[in-house]
């Protein structure tokens, strides 16, 4: 790697990909960038495996914290504290200009009309993304078939009742911890 450019080390890449993405994720996160950060990472570049990208996703979401806590540790991953501090960066400096520039102009400016289609237009691609999320990190951990008739049932479960999702996921671990799973 020390033939490379600072700009083409993967922790430079990855921050620019990463804050192109959070100019259009504004607001969803997890279901716009989890996807396409783990073909990014995985299947282009190859720079970790998926059960590291599973890994850092997972992590990150069961930290208190901000819901974006995995580009952090993905950043981590990649090139340690600077690539996690790039990252936090990457992921916040563009939306924050976006929305710095919404309030600035101010939503009086756009007609009502306008608004109402924009979250109209917006909510089955938010839908459609969180499905591929759904899928992408299904098909990594679903390895087997009692592995994925879990996940069906937890889903079943959740959709179904109002047990709370901790409960299931420590049920999970209970069973993967007795090899069930």
């Amino acid at each position: 790697m020390d033939d490379l450019a600072w700009y083409e080390s993967p922790m430079w890449m990855y921050s620019a990909h990463l804050a192109m993405l959070s100019f259009a994720a504004l607001g969803g996160g997890i279901a716009m960038l989890m996807p396409e950060l783990q073909r990014f990472l995985v299947i282009d570049h190859q720079w970790m495996t998926n059960e590291q990208f599973v890994s850092a996703f997972t992590i990150g979401l069961a930290s208190p914290g901000p819901n974006f806590l995995y580009v952090v540790l993905l950043g981590w991953n990649l090139a340690g504290l600077k690539g996690a501090l790039l990252a936090t960066f990457a992921v916040m400096i563009p939306p924050s200009l976006v929305c710095y520039g919404v309030l600035r102009f101010g939503q009086s400016r756009v007609s009502p009309r306008l608004q109402k289609a924009m979250r109209e237009g917006l909510a089955p691609v938010s839908a459609g993304m969180m499905l591929a999320f759904g899928w992408l990190l299904c098909s990594s951990v679903d390895t087997n078939w009692s592995a994925a008739l879990v996940t069906l049932l937890t889903v079943l479960v959740v959709m179904r009742t109002r047990i709370n999702p901790v409960v299931l996921v420590g049920v999970g671990a209970l069973l993967g911890m007795a090899r069930l799973v």
